[in-house]
């Protein structure tokens, strides 16, 4: 058993990679960092302990740490400056999750309640594949991604780095999305999609 894990944010994402952490029974100590700190303490009866700045001064034998801020850019530039630091990065991963043997799953991927993970899939550096949602056989997920509750990406499916999967939505098969892409709650996505754009409807379709 690890002896502790570091949270980065008390804020709702904090609060549900908290609880998985929790039920992974994987780390004997659980805190949390947060810019809101003195003013916030605790969260979920785990102590926030500062901020950012003491993140080396935490860092104990055996620490991990995990970045749960739901800004997918944000959350690419923290996790690259502590793997640079050669800060020790966690996989958060709630038991209840259908996770492939055959998947690849990189640091710092948190997998929320029911979600599923299946054949030969793989989850690239930091991303969230949030609760009940779905990354079907040889989807290619890549950095920084939010695949949020209940969405499901069919087979075959590329999703380029911090590109958002809103709640509900669906990406049929073999769709390629680029970067920094954001697809709407609900929208179902029939054809690629180009970098940097935001789509919603059924089908998807861009909006200015």
């Amino acid at each position: 058993m690890t002896k502790k894990l570091i949270i980065i944010g008390a804020g709702g994402h904090g609060k549900v990679v908290a609880d998985t952490a929790i039920c992974m029974n994987k780390w004997n100590e659980i805190v949390f960092v947060d810019a809101a700190y003195p003013t916030l303490t605790e969260v979920l009866n785990l102590p926030v302990v500062g901020d950012e700045s003491i993140i080396n001064d935490k860092l104990d034998t055996d620490t991990e740490v995990i970045v749960a801020t739901g800004d997918n850019a944000r959350r690419r530039e923290l996790l690259t400056h502590y793997i640079e630091t050669n800060i020790p990065i966690a996989t958060v991963i709630h038991p209840s999750a259908s996770v492939s043997n055959t998947s690849h799953i990189e640091p710092g991927v948190f997998i929320g309640p029911q979600a599923v993970v299946n054949a030969n899939a793989s989850i690239g550096l930091g991303s969230i594949i949030n609760s009940a949602a779905v990354v079907e056989h040889d989807c290619q997920i890549a950095e920084c991604v939010h695949i949020a509750p209940r969405s499901a990406c069919s087979g075959g499916v590329s999703i380029g780095h911090e590109s958002w999967i809103g709640v509900g939505a669906t990406v049929i098969q073999n769709i390629t999305i680029a970067e920094n892409v954001c697809v709407g709650a609900g929208a179902v996505v029939i054809n690629d999609l180009s970098c940097n754009i935001k789509v919603v409807g059924v089908p998807a379709k861009k909006i200015l």
